[in-house]
């Protein structure tokens, strides 16, 4: 999606394009999801809940997720053991 937002003549200029998969996940979510152990510190001010608006993705460069963040992950994981 990156390299076909750079490439793309539908994108002008500094046009922004939100790239993201269309659901949300916590730290923790991503922690577990990557394994190992976890260290907990005191929670700083960030936003509890961000979703990309992935709607220009879709119009502009005809792209949308193929693939889960959990399976992705999963093989991810898999090329590293």
């Amino acid at each position: 999606a990156n390299i076909a937002a750079a490439l793309s003549k539908n994108v002008k200029g500094y046009e922004l394009v939100n790239i993201g998969g269309g659901k949300n996940y916590s730290v923790l979510d991503l922690a577990e999801m990557v394994g190992g152990p976890q260290i907990f510190i005191e929670p700083r001010p960030e936003a509890k809940h961000s979703l990309a608006d992935i709607s220009k993705a879709k119009q502009l460069l005809d792209w949308e997720p193929q693939v889960a963040l959990p399976d992705g992950i999963a093989e991810l994981k898999k090329s590293f053991l």
